[in-house]
């Protein structure tokens, strides 16, 4: 079954966090602070968290954004637990983002090497994005910008996507080079 998490005080949130830190290195995630915010509505951006539970047992989620300015959806973080892959989880939980204003495009930064399975028919709209630095100890990290849907102008829903989510202006080195890459 898929459902939000509505809250913190959830009581699949620390399960999610727990597996979220085992899956995604610290330089690839926000420090806890940050996603509590968002799990509690306290944060800049509108970011939700889907979960897939079955049986009561936390199964894998996806974390993603509305983005009102660039006008799309951004998938920060998509897992399945081990147990419960290749059981077509993931797609239904991607196929749950995207059936959410289904007139937007969904945004997503993927590893160069992921860009099978899941995201096999999206388009790269940058090959030279980067991903700013999300904590002090760590460095900034290359991925591909991909996009499923249409964007209208790809440059500006580059730097559009950098100005909302990261803050960044559109002079900002990663912003230069993405628009250009």
């Amino acid at each position: 079954m898929i459902r939000y998490v509505q809250n913190s005080q959830d009581p699949a949130w620390p399960k999610l966090l727990a597996y979220f830190k085992s899956e995604f290195p610290p330089e690839t995630r926000e420090p806890d602070e940050e996603l509590i915010a968002e799990v509690d509505d306290k944060s800049r951006l509108d970011t939700r968290y889907l979960i897939w539970e079955e049986a009561g047992e936390f199964a894998g989620f996806v974390r993603f954004a509305v983005l009102q300015e660039t006008k799309a959806k951004f998938i920060y973080h998509i897992a399945v637990v081990p147990s419960f892959r290749r059981r077509a989880i993931g797609l239904e939980l991607l196929l749950a983002v995207l059936g959410q204003y289904i007139e937007l495009p969904t945004l997503a930064e993927v590893d160069p090497e992921g860009l099978d399975g899941f995201w096999q028919n999206a388009d790269v709209l940058s090959a030279s994005y980067t991903q700013p630095a999300l904590r002090p100890d760590t460095p900034p990290m290359p991925f591909h910008l991909i996009v499923l849907g249409q964007v209208f102008c790809r440059r500006e829903a580059i730097a559009s996507f950098y100005r909302e989510v990261w803050q960044l202006p559109a002079d900002h080195p990663f912003v230069v080079k993405a628009v250009k890459g």
